[in-house]
């Protein structure tokens, strides 16, 4: 079966490793794959739908607050009633 062609880059990135898998320490092997998957996400994920806006607004928790971005879509609803939340840096 042909490797689908927006995984040969993925796959070209993972051989260019150094050495095999058991040679690596485990900390070596997580940090590659966080530095791949950053170059590569949009292999997997394409890009999202523009949004309108986006506001910040500060959220109490314990302790104190967390700052949380609202998404407002540009297309008429009705829209899925899924919520993503990101902490953000204060």
């Amino acid at each position: 079966m042909p490797i689908e062609a927006r995984l040969r880059p993925l796959i070209k990135l993972y051989g260019a490793m150094r050495g095999g898998a058991n040679e690596i320490p485990y900390v070596e092997q997580r940090r590659t794959a966080e530095a791949m998957a950053r170059r590569g996400r949009w292999l997997m994920m394409p890009k999202g739908p523009k949004m309108a806006r986006e506001k910040d607004i500060l959220v109490p928790v314990d302790g104190g607050q967390i700052r949380v971005r609202l998404y407002y879509p540009n297309a008429i609803g009705p829209h899925p009633r899924r919520r993503v939340v990101r902490r953000l840096a204060l």
